[in-house]
């Protein structure tokens, strides 16, 4: 004989109960089990992350550091005597003017006090003063008469240093001379004896400050000390004859001559 089970709606309700419950554990477990992974995976994307966001940070910090402007108020460096820069009143690098050390020789200058060689010449720093007054001669022009055939100088070109400490008062004396060193006649004062002559022509020269070279062509007309014709003590001047022209540089505050120089003219 066969036993009937009879499910009645109570035992129905205690099995649905049940299941919940078991479905409720399930979750529980699962939840728990997760967990640690998730955390896992949140933190590895978060480590993979922060060089991204390192870098991209990185780069905007250094745009806006090329991009912003200087700050305001920023103080400039101070200008000195060391700085290699040819600033304040200096008349060259780190040197001259009224704050820095003299400049040495061939550096630029404004005076004198710039160098420390006292001497400033062209706006450069020149070697010191030697205590002479150095002169050259130049080009020598010359003129001959068609009618007498006799000769005169026209111009010639002179170059004066003064190496005095003081401004020059200078005199350009000219004689001429026959090429075996007769003098020319004209040259010869009558109320004086033999051997003494005068100046075939004179120039005063313009005042040449300390330390400085000057360059003229000094015109013989008009400064001829007497005929502006060489004549010989015996006779008239050959063309083809050899001329000497003399100079004497003389301190006409002392009367002293300071320097000679000559050249040879071929008259032709």
């Amino acid at each position: 004989m066969t036993k009937e089970i009879v499910i009645t709606d109570r035992m129905i309700e205690r099995a649905v109960y049940w299941l919940i419950i078991l479905l409720l554990l399930v979750l529980l477990v699962l939840v728990y089990l997760r967990s640690p992974a998730c955390s896992s995976a949140t933190t590895a994307n978060s480590s993979a992350a922060a060089p991204e966001a390192a870098a991209a940070n990185a780069t905007a910090n250094s745009t806006n550091a090329t991009a912003s402007p200087a700050p305001v108020g920023t103080t400039p460096a101070i200008a000195t005597c060391t700085d290699g820069v040819k600033n304040q009143d200096e008349t060259d690098v780190d040197c001259g003017g009224s704050i820095c050390h003299q400049c040495a020789q061939g550096k630029k200058c404004s005076v004198n006090a710039d160098c420390s060689t006292a001497q400033c010449t062209n706006g450069v720093c020149a070697a010191p003063l030697s205590g002479q007054v150095v002169f050259s001669l130049g080009n020598i022009l010359y003129g001959v008469s068609n009618a007498s055939g006799s000769a005169k100088l026209t111009s010639m070109t002179v170059s004066i240093t003064n190496g005095q400490a003081q401004p020059s008062n200078l005199q350009l004396q000219v004689f001429v001379q026959t090429a075996d060193g007769v003098y020319y006649l004209n040259q010869l004062p009558a109320d004086e004896g033999a051997g003494t002559y005068k100046p075939y022509a004179t120039f005063d020269v313009s005042p040449i400050p300390a330390g400085q070279t000057r360059q003229n062509t000094y015109s013989f007309d008009g400064h001829y000390a007497s005929s502006s014709y060489f004549y010989s003590a015996t006779n008239h001047y050959t063309p083809g004859d050899d001329v000497i022209v003399l100079v004497k540089l003389v301190d006409q505050n002392t009367g002293s001559v300071l320097g000679t120089a000559q050249k040879k003219v071929l008259i032709s």
